[in-house]
């Protein structure tokens, strides 16, 4: 989760480094197979591109998505109406 986390901070307060460590980060993460740590992932790889490409971070929300963890699932939904308004 601390990875996950620490993606996910990145993608909100530097996306230029988040979006350097996004694939690294999910690797390990799925190798865990924690679920909420999976979804974070994907969810901060998302909001890493959220603002210079939005086309790319829709992929990494829907494979969030599908693992449907509850924490993260309701704000990966609202986050992925938000891109395809864009």
């Amino acid at each position: 989760m601390c990875l996950a986390t620490q993606l996910y901070i990145l993608a909100v307060g530097g996306a230029d480094r988040a979006r350097v460590v996004a694939e690294e980060v999910i690797a390990a993460t799925e190798a865990t197979g924690v679920a909420s740590s999976i979804v974070l992932s994907f969810f901060g790889k998302g909001e890493a591109f959220a603002e210079t490409d939005p086309a790319a971070a829709r992929e990494p929300r829907r494979r969030g998505i599908q693992h449907s963890e509850p924490l993260w699932y309701g704000n990966a939904c609202r986050s992925g109406q938000q891109l395809r308004a864009r």
